[in-house]
Order: structure tokens, then C-alpha cells, then sequence
């Protein structure tokens, strides 16, 4: 009994603990680009085998009462409405990168859920644990939602700061790029705990990154500067872990 109970404690370990994982074939060109040298790679870079969060209980909405007020585009013209219960982005070509950035620059531990849909391809994230630097723009850690052939969708970004932290790269992330979808709705879910960053794309597992940069900060979306895009975002809710 006790050879099964150990057994079985084995099993759940291994099957919920961050391993290194492998470099998919499809992705060893950008091992050579310059821009990603500094990125993490295995044995370094850990795979995300936890199962995601249950989002029924605990959450409230991102946007109290329903509204956006309070909430400040940041670092350039790109324009953010709320329709419908939906927050719309749309790139204003020319401008520079902006961010729709919460009123609250205090968020620590939480689990932040949502669904995005491309209406116009363009690159795009979330801000989380961020701050607003010297320019007047936001720095810090981003969820990337990438429309590219790359498929990063779900890694993470160091925003004007060092780049990328973790970029999906692996041969255990092809079930987060296979099962993105570019013409329809894809939930995302964030969950910071300690330093323990961990990030699923229609519940399939993507970053897990061990980080102690920072442990607060506030959220916002982001439209990346370009020649267009168009994002929704719709159901929006978190839960903030004591």
C-alpha cells in the first residue's frame, strides 16, 4: 500500500511539475536570429504541464460596474472602445505602440482570464505586472497574442525592457499553435503567483517562466504600432490570490 501510495504521489508530481522540453524543427531558425540570443532554452526553459485554472468561482469582472472609466490609453493614438461588453483596439497607422492601461498599478498574485479575436491581423498583448516608464508608455511583462506563422501566442514579452523572456519554441507547444484560432475567438488565461508565471491558450499549457523582476504592476492592452489591426477582447474577469 505504501509502494502505491508513493507511487501515485510520484505520478501526480511529474505529471503537474515544469520539465525542459525540446526545440521544435519549425522553430530552429530563430535560434540564429540575434534578437532571441538572450532567450531561455532547454534544459533552462521549462514546459507548462499544469492543468488550468477552473474559472467559475472567485473572479470578478476586469472592469467594475462594466465600464472603462479611469482606464488611459498610453504612448500613442491607437483607440480602445467599449461595445457590446467587448473592448475594441484598433490601430491608428503611424502611431507608435499604445497601451489601455488600468487605473490600478498595484495588481500582485491573480488569475486573469479573457477571450481575443483578430478582426484584422496585427500583433498585440496584455500587460501584466507592468508600470508606466519615463516616456510615458508601459514597460514590463506582456502575454504576446501573435498572429504570425512564429506562433508565440502566449509567451512572454519583456515590454521596452529586455525582450523575451519566454518564446513558444518548443516541440510542447505545438498543441497551443495548432489549436490557435485566427478567425474566431481563443480564451487566454494568466496566472502570477510568487514568481511563478504560467500562461494556457484554449487550455492548452504555454509559458511556464520563474521570474523575480517584479511582483506588481498594473495591466493594460496593448495594439502594436503598424500599418493596421483590429482586436477584441470579451470576458474579461480576475481573481486576485491571497
Amino acid at each position: 500500500m505504501k509502494l502505491l501510495i508513493s507511487s501515485l504521489a510520484l505520478f501526480v508530481f511529474a505529471a503537474t511539475t515544469a520539465f525542459a522540453g525540446t526545440i521544435d524543427p519549425s522553430q530552429e531558425e530563430h535560434l540564429t536570429n540575434k534578437r532571441y540570443a538572450q532567450c531561455p532554452k532547454p534544459p533552462q526553459q521549462k514546459v507548462n504541464k499544469s492543468a488550468e485554472p477552473k474559472l467559475e468561482k472567485g473572479f470578478v469582472p476586469l472592469f467594475e460596474n462594466g465600464s472603462i472609466e479611469g482606464w488611459v490609453p498610453r504612448g500613442g493614438t491607437c483607440t480602445f472602445e467599449l461595445i457590446e461588453g467587448e473592448l475594441v483596439g484598433t490601430c491608428d497607422p503611424g502611431s507608435d505602440s499604445t497601451y489601455f492601461s488600468s487605473p490600478r498599478e498595484d495588481y500582485g498574485d491573480f488569475i486573469l482570464t479573457f477571450e481575443f479575436k483578430w478582426d484584422v491581423m496585427g500583433n498585440t498583448g496584455v500587460q501584466f505586472r507592468s508600470f508606466v516608464n519615463e516616456k510615458g508608455s508601459v514597460a514590463g511583462y506582456q502575454c504576446e497574442i501573435d498572429p504570425s506563422d512564429r506562433g508565440w501566442t502566449g509567451g512572454i514579452y519583456n515590454q521596452s525592457l529586455d525582450g523575451w523572456k519566454y518564446p513558444l519554441w518548443m516541440t510542447e507547444h505545438n498543441p497551443v499553435r495548432e489549436n490557435l484560432k485566427k478567425d474566431g475567438w481563443n480564451r487566454v488565461t494568466i496566472r502570477a503567483k510568487g514568481n511563478v508565471i504560467e500562461t494556457w491558450i484554449n487550455g492548452y499549457g504555454a509559458t511556464h517562466l520563474e521570474n523575480d523582476e517584479r511582483s506588481t504592476g498594473l495591466f493594460a492592452f496593448q495594439i502594436h504600432k503598424g500599418k493596421e489591426g483590429k482586436v477584441r477582447w470579451r470576458d474579461l474577469k480576475i481573481k486576485e490570490l491571497k
